[in-house]
C-alpha cells in the first residue's frame, strides 16, 4: 500500500530554496570577478566566472519547476559542468584555483538528491586529489587534500541530517500518528493525481468510506486505550489487505477512507464485503464484536475530489440509516 512515499520527495522541499540563495549570492559574489577579469585582458577567467553565474542561475531555475516537470539528468548535467569549471581552474591556476572546489562541493549536495550528491562528490574527489599532487607545491599538498576530504565528509554529514529531518517531519505531516496511515493532509492531492490519471488513461478508480459502528460505546465502556487498539487493529488491516497501488486514510475519530486503483466498481464491493468481514472477525477486543459501515463511490461523474468523497460519504450515511454493518454503494 502507498504509505505517502509517491508524493514529493523531502529533500526536494529545501534544495529549491538554497539554490535559489546560491543563485543570488554567486551573482552578488561572482560579478566583480568578471568585471575584473575582462578589464584584466583575462576573458577567459572572465568567461568562466560568467559560466559560474550562469550554472547557479540555471540550477536555481530548474529546481523551481514543479516536482513532476523535474528530471535528474539537467540537475546531473548542471554538476558536471560545475565539476568540469572547477577541474579547469585547478589545473590553471593551481591553489588558487583550487578555493573553487569548496563551495563547488557545497552546491552539489544542495542540487542534486542525496544519493547522487554523493556520487558526483566521489568523482570530484576523484578528479581533483590526483590534481592536487601534480599541480599544488609540496608543502601544502596534504593540508589541501585534507581539507577538500574534510569538506566533502562534513558536507555530506549536514545534508545527511537535514534529510532525515526532514523526512520525519514530513512523515509526521502525512501520517495518522496511531494508524500510520495518510490523514487529511495529503487526501487532496492523492484524489486529485488519481482522478487525473482516470481521465487521461481510462483506470477505472473507486473509494470506499469506513465508519466503525457504535465507536463511542468502545471508548464510554473500555476507556480510550480500547479504542486506540481499535483504530491500530483497523489501521493494520488495511496496510495488510489492500494492494500496494491502493491508498488509505484515517480522516479523524473512527472515519476512514480507501482509494482502489484501477479497480471496478464490483471489484470494489467485493473488496468492502471482505473488510466488512474482516472486521467483523477481528481479534481486536476480546469478547465484543466490532463492525462497521461501508460506503462505496465509483469515479463517474465527480470533476472535483470533494464531489467524489461527497458521493462515498452518501453511501456511508445510507448504510448507517439501513442498520449498519453493512456496505452500501452510491447511486
Amino acid at each position: 500500500m502507498i504509505h505517502g512515499e509517491d508524493l514529493p520527495a523531502p529533500e526536494a522541499d529545501f534544495r529549491p530554496q538554497v539554490a535559489r540563495w546560491i543563485a543570488v549570492g554567486s551573482f552578488g559574489l561572482v560579478t566583480p570577478f568578471v568585471i575584473f577579469h575582462f578589464a584584466s585582458q583575462r576573458p577567459a577567467l572572465g568567461v568562466v566566472s560568467l559560466c559560474v553565474i550562469a550554472l547557479m542561475v540555471a540550477n536555481a531555475w530548474y529546481l523551481q519547476r514543479e516536482p513532476a516537470r523535474q528530471s535528474l539528468a539537467p540537475r546531473l548535467m548542471i554538476a558536471g559542468l560545475g565539476i568540469a569549471l572547477g577541474l579547469y581552474l585547478l589545473v590553471t591556476h593551481g591553489m588558487s584555483g583550487l578555493l573553487w572546489a569548496y563551495p563547488i562541493v557545497l552546491w552539489l549536495y544542495s542540487t542534486l538528491p542525496e544519493r547522487s550528491a554523493r556520487i558526483a562528490n566521489l568523482i570530484l574527489l576523484a578528479l581533483t586529489l590526483p590534481s592536487i599532487a601534480i599541480v599544488i607545491p609540496s608543502d601544502v599538498k596534504l593540508r589541501a587534500m585534507a581539507t577538500l576530504i574534510g569538506v566533502s565528509l562534513f558536507s555530506f554529514l549536514l545534508v545527511h541530517v537535514i534529510s532525515r529531518q526532514q523526512e520525519g517531519l514530513q512523515r509526521q505531516l502525512r501520517h495518522d500518528p496511531l494508524t500510520g496511515l495518510l490523514n487529511r493532509h495529503t487526501l487532496d492531492d492523492v484524489i486529485r493525481q488519481a482522478m487525473a490519471r482516470s481521465a487521461r488513461d481510462r483506470v477505472p478508480m473507486a473509494l470506499l468510506a469506513i465508519d466503525l459502528d457504535h465507536f463511542k460505546r468502545v471508548n464510554d465502556d473500555l476507556g480510550h486505550a480500547a479504542g486506540d487498539a481499535v483504530l491500530r487493529g483497523l489501521g493494520a488491516l488495511l496496510r495488510e489487505r489492500l494492494r500496494g497501488t491502493d491508498v488509505a486514510f484515517r480522516l479523524g475519530g473512527e472515519e476512514f477512507l480507501v482509494l482502489l486503483h484501477g479497480t471496478t466498481e464490483a471489484h470494489a464491493r467485493q473488496v468492502a464485503d471482505t473488510l466488512l468481514m474482516q472486521i467483523r472477525q477481528s481479534p481486536w477486543l476480546p469478547g465484543r464484536a466490532i463492525t462497521a459501515s461501508i460506503g462505496l463511490a465509483a469515479l463517474v461523474d465527480a470533476d472535483e475530489p470533494e464531489a467524489w468523497i461527497a458521493e462515498a460519504d452518501r453511501a456511508l450515511y445510507r448504510a448507517k440509516r439501513c442498520g449498519r454493518n453493512r456496505v452500501v454503494e452510491s447511486g
